[in-house]
């Protein structure tokens, strides 16, 4: 018979606890590891309104550099490429939940992951006006999360430590979650 505390009110918490600490720090190492430049604030899973937790980012349009061709028809791609990266991490979350919680990595998305999904069909139609093309895209960037959390030698190891210290810590800044990436990936070199 299963130990009667695991269906308890504070087992299951403890449970949701550790899941949004996977989900956060997924979001966080996915976009330092994708995209470096679009600098994170923090991470945290710190219960604040209707979030159970967030990571924060810098807002791209306030980061990015102009094109040196000062074209403005189409979205210069330096800015295209920080929303690819904002999607990545956005997926990434989820999928990081879904690996801690021991589920394939496919959809459906777990049900936290709602938010994040519609913020990256957002990211869609800012892109693509038609909504077959924005479809596609979103497809493409889950298969490039996908690929991210189940290859990349250095996300789950890097994920794992930022996910143990947001348990500890609830909140950490940028530069506690940027030294542990770097720490973890230079340890999974070697």
């Amino acid at each position: 018979m299963g130990d009667p505390a695991a269906g308890s009110p504070a087992f299951c918490r403890a449970l949701e606890t550790l899941a949004i600490a996977y989900h956060e720090a997924g979001h966080a190492v996915a976009q330092l590891l994708v995209c470096p430049a679009l600098p994170l604030t923090n991470a945290s899973i710190a219960p604040e309104g209707d979030e159970l937790g967030r990571a924060c980012f810098e807002n791209y349009a306030e980061t990015i550099v102009p094109d040196a061709d000062g074209e403005d028809a189409d979205m210069p791609e330096h800015e295209r490429q920080y929303l690819e990266s904002e999607a990545i991490s956005l997926l990434a979350g989820p999928l990081a939940e879904q690996r801690f919680c021991g589920q394939t990595l496919e959809p459906p998305l777990p049900g936290s992951a709602r938010t994040d999904q519609a913020d990256v069909t957002d990211i869609a139609h800012l892109l693509h006006d038609d909504r077959r093309v924005a479809r596609a895209w979103v497809g493409s960037m889950l298969r490039r999360a996908i690929d991210l959390v189940q290859n990349d030698g250095r996300f789950w190891p890097a994920v794992k430590a930022v996910a143990a210290a947001l348990l500890r810590e609830q909140t950490l800044t940028s530069d506690e979650i940027s030294t542990l990436v770097h720490e973890t990936t230079e340890r999974t070199r070697r």
